[in-house]
């Protein structure tokens, strides 16, 4: 096990050096470090992911000032994971599992290589601008849709772009569009787009045998 523990520790170390004059100042020389990185599986989940933080000081970034407005401070989001057995328990998976097989997180897996915890936050790199974005919870993200929506009533797709510009949870397209396509007042008071097509009356069609005759609604078919 000794033996073991060093093999790993002198390969981290070797691959620590190789990345020392990696270049980090444009998105693809970013996206290139993130992927060489987290594919290999020389060292584990937990090395790879550490040194993924500190090629990319992770710890020394900072949040937009847009964030800080539905943040004060780091301990706000912290609670607000921490009282979150999803999150808390996806914060534990990077903080403690070594070889990075999580269980019940398959939502999370495809943003595995940009998550991390820095500062007890569990935050999502995006290497296109280098920038942190802090992991919200499913039940705050569909409040902070809400809170968005109602002040101008807003369509889904200015409102994904500010809310992918500051926030993480997967499924964020589905989130926001289902969250405001079921607003009442858009629904009742926002044109629609298009002209109406006249319905066809309904028509009584009887058969002795299931699938005698099959039926198909074309009204909205154009001519």
């Amino acid at each position: 096990m000794l033996f073991r523990s060093n093999v790993e520790s002198s390969t981290l170390e070797i691959i620590r050096i190789s990345t020392l004059n990696k270049p980090i100042n444009t998105p693809t020389a970013r996206k290139s470090l993130l992927n060489n990185i987290i594919n290999n599986h020389q060292i584990s989940y937990k090395d790879r992911n550490a040194l993924l933080q500190e090629k990319f000081n992770l710890n020394k970034l900072t949040f937009d000032v847009e964030i800080r407005r539905t943040f004060k401070t780091n301990e706000d989001i912290i609670n607000m994971q921490n009282n979150d057995p999803v999150i808390k328990d996806l914060k534990d998976q990077i903080l403690y599992n070594k070889h990075g097989k999580w269980k019940n997180l398959q939502k999370f897996h495809t943003a595995k290589k940009n998550l991390f915890v820095c500062n007890d936050v569990l935050i999502w790199y995006r290497p296109h601008d280098n920038k942190i974005l802090p992991v919200v919870t499913k039940n705050f993200l569909i409040s902070l849709i809400i809170n968005y929506h109602i002040k101008n009533h807003e369509g889904s797709s200015k409102i994904l772009n500010r809310l992918k510009k500051y926030f993480y949870y997967p499924s964020i397209e589905y989130f926001t569009i289902e969250t405001i396509a079921s607003c009442y007042v858009c629904q009742t008071q926002k044109p629609h787009i298009g002209v109406d097509k006249p319905k066809l009356p309904n028509l009584k069609v009887e058969a002795e045998n299931a699938l005698d005759h099959c039926m198909a609604d074309l009204t909205f078919l154009t001519k």
